[in-house]
């Protein structure tokens, strides 16, 4: 079946709608993460912990849902441009109208921290009394500070991040993304439309990661919230069922502004303020050791010298959200160039510097998008000698006639990609381990930086 042009075009616009559809449901996330939400997770004994690791899964979150949305744009600006260019080389009747093909550059994704000084996570209602001083010295002795997430912060993440979450836009973007890549189904170019699924295959994989990274952040979330709703009611419960042998009693705050609960002397209050505080330390050790919060933080007691982990965030640690971002940042490097438009010399070279980087990175990956080669060091590449050969004739192909260096060992052959900053790809026919190499030095969406031979 050979596919038209209006078939491009479909597609591509199929693809800018999902994009604008993505950032119209990401941005309620973005004004409370940014704004009322900043804060929330405290800094006591594990809730700092909790707050770091939330911190980072929910920024590598926004910023995967960000590039995803900016991917889909600039992969429908090379859908138009392929499209147009297959209509005017074709002399398509009718002829293919111009299309837009303004594309995105990347976009970093940065919050403000939930982790807040929110107070010791419990108040008093009045200083009548030194039992109140000794009872502060004995928390920040023993435990530094009670929970103090913020507990109708919290309930604004939770409620964002589970409408977001549930939202059809983003449970449904991998189906979406899916009946795009149906119409190509039956392209007669079979390498071409390997390609173009390879690509809307990768953009599917990451929508699902979105989705289930905004599932499992509005999970945690909620069950930081719900722990710390019940830990402030438990603990006043326990003092208050203390209150003839501890001498106050409490009131439950439940996490407002950070705080647990409200403490006050009893009119039975003991005449042994030791025995008080402890009874009131005992009370509250007792009641977080019963409660689920132990879980949440992964942090079994309270403990000034203790620190919790990011277990809560588990599931959304597992997905690497930060390999999805930088394989959607490769979508950043397809230049859409419509056919009168493009500057050619010789060889039918572009001489768009992000043309030439994008052709080197598609020297360097596969089909799939996956880099050629075995890892041996940090941007080092191992393949073979028929690998390098063949990325050597691309790059003559793909880049034109390279300047040459001579030197006592041998001649160096340059390609420049960009002059600021400078990048370059260099073809050396000896090294320390005797065989050729490519260097590939600071090209743009190529995280390698030299290939060896085996």
């Amino acid at each position: 079946m050979i596919v038209d042009w209006e078939t491009y075009y479909d597609a591509a616009s199929e693809c800018h709608q999902l994009a604008d559809d993505i950032r119209r449901a990401d941005k309620p996330v973005h004004d409370a993460v940014k704004g009322e939400c900043a804060g929330m997770a405290g800094d006591a004994p594990g809730c700092k912990e909790w707050g770091g690791a939330y911190d980072e899964y929910a920024q590598e979150t926004m910023q995967a849902c960000s590039s995803l949305a900016n991917a889909l744009t600039n992969y429908a600006a090379v859908l138009y441009a392929q499209g147009y260019n297959w209509g005017v080389t074709n002399k398509s009747n009718p002829p293919p109208s111009r299309p837009s093909i303004s594309q995105v550059g990347e976009y970093k994704v940065v919050i403000p921290t939930s982790v807040s000084n929110n107070g010791l996570g419990f108040t008093r209602q009045n200083d009548a009394d030194s039992f109140f001083d000794k009872l502060v010295r004995q928390v920040e002795d023993t435990f530094g500070k009670l929970p103090n997430g913020d507990l109708l912060k919290i309930e604004k993440a939770y409620r964002i991040w589970m409408s977001f979450a549930a939202n059809p836009t983003i449970t449904d973007a991998h189906d979406r993304i899916m009946v795009i890549s149906d119409h190509f189904i039956g392209m007669d170019d079979a390498a071409h439309r390997q390609e173009i699924q390879n690509r809307l295959s990768q953009l599917q994989t990451s929508a699902k990661t979105v989705a289930l990274a905004a599932e499992y952040l509005s999970e945690a979330i909620y069950d930081y919230f719900e722990a710390t709703n019940a830990l402030g009611t438990s603990c006043a419960d326990r003092i208050n069922r203390s209150e003839s042998r501890v001498g106050v009693t409490a009131v439950a705050r439940c996490g407002v502004s950070g705080c647990l609960f409200d403490l006050a002397l009893s009119p039975t209050d003991p005449h042994n303020p030791a025995k008080t505080v402890s009874g009131v330390m005992d009370a509250i050790q007792g009641a977080y050791q019963a409660s689920k919060m132990p879980d949440v933080l992964n942090m079994r007691a309270l403990d000034a010298r203790a620190s919790g982990t990011d277990q809560a965030f588990k599931k959304v640690r597992e997905l690497d959200l930060a390999t999805t971002a930088l394989r959607l940042s490769e979508f950043n490097y397809m230049q859409a160039i419509l056919v009168d438009e493009s500057s050619q010399s010789g060889g039918g070279i572009s001489h768009s510097e992000q043309a030439r980087a994008r052709a080197v990175h598609d020297i360097v990956t596969d089909d799939s998008g996956a880099l050629i080669g075995e890892e041996d060091a940090q941007g080092v590449q191992l393949v073979s000698a028929q690998e390098l050969e063949q990325a050597h004739k691309e790059l003559l192909e793909k880049l034109g006639p390279p300047q040459v260096k001579h030197t006592p060992k041998g001649d160096i052959e340059v390609w420049e990609i960009s002059k600021d900053p400078k990048s370059n790809v260099t073809y050396r026919p000896f090294s320390q381990s005797g065989g050729e190499t490519l260097d590939f030095n600071d090209v743009p969406g190529v995280s390698i930086k030299r290939w060896h031979i085996k």
